[in-house]
């Protein structure tokens, strides 16, 4: 998943697409608060940067990234960042 830029409800519902698919287990899941969590699958989630930047909540988008880091495994949540070094 990638250039989220802060838009938290778009992010939220870019996740939580499987769980309507009945092919698929879920990423995550919603609790009554609406706060996403790691669904405990097999699954490797990748974050490939922009988190934040344009959008309205960028500390949510941060803080349900951290969240889903913290409660899954180790390494099934990931971000990344791109780079430009050597560019002149």
């Amino acid at each position: 998943m990638s250039d989220i830029h802060g838009y938290l409800e778009d992010a939220r519902q870019a996740l939580l697409t499987l769980c309507d698919h009945p092919d698929y287990e879920p990423v995550v899941t919603a609790d009554s608060d609406g706060q996403l969590h790691w669904a405990d699958e097999n699954y490797v989630l990748v974050f490939n940067g922009d988190l934040v930047d344009r959008g309205p909540n960028n500390e949510e988008v941060l803080a349900m990234v951290a969240r889903l880091i913290e409660e899954a495994p180790p390494g099934r949540v990931r971000v990344t960042q791109a780079t430009m070094s050597g560019c002149s």
